[in-house]
């Protein structure tokens, strides 16, 4: 599964809809890319409730210094280490997904290893 580098702006992020074959249900991805450039990929699932963090409209939301909220409760993320910042996350992080950075116009998904 990949992704244009040019689809993916420093300090935003979108949602990747991951193949049926990961086994991960419905879940999809929320690929994020901080002012660096250095892209992230984490489940669009909040640790809280399981439910996507994005809102119904499909976007994400940020707080002025750059950490990702759950719509849905509020939870607060960082973008770049997953980490639960606050609110009803209970502390946990947001699930990695692996990334092949390898080719410098695209950034590749890798499937869950067992």
């Amino acid at each position: 599964m990949r992704v244009a580098r040019a689809a993916l702006a420093p300090g935003t992020a979108r949602a990747v809809d991951l193949p049926a074959s990961w086994g991960l249900g419905t879940t999809g991805a929320i690929l994020t890319c901080d002012e660096g450039g250095q892209p992230r990929a984490w489940l669009n699932r909040c640790p809280h409730a399981r439910w996507p963090l994005d809102t119904f409209d499909g976007r994400f939301l940020f707080t002025q210094d750059g950490a990702l909220i759950c719509a849905a409760h509020g939870a607060l993320f960082d973008p770049g280490s997953g980490r639960c910042l606050g609110g009803p996350g209970r502390g946990e992080p947001l699930t990695a997904i692996a990334l092949d950075l390898s080719d410098p116009d695209w950034i590749g998904l890798l499937p869950p290893t067992a």
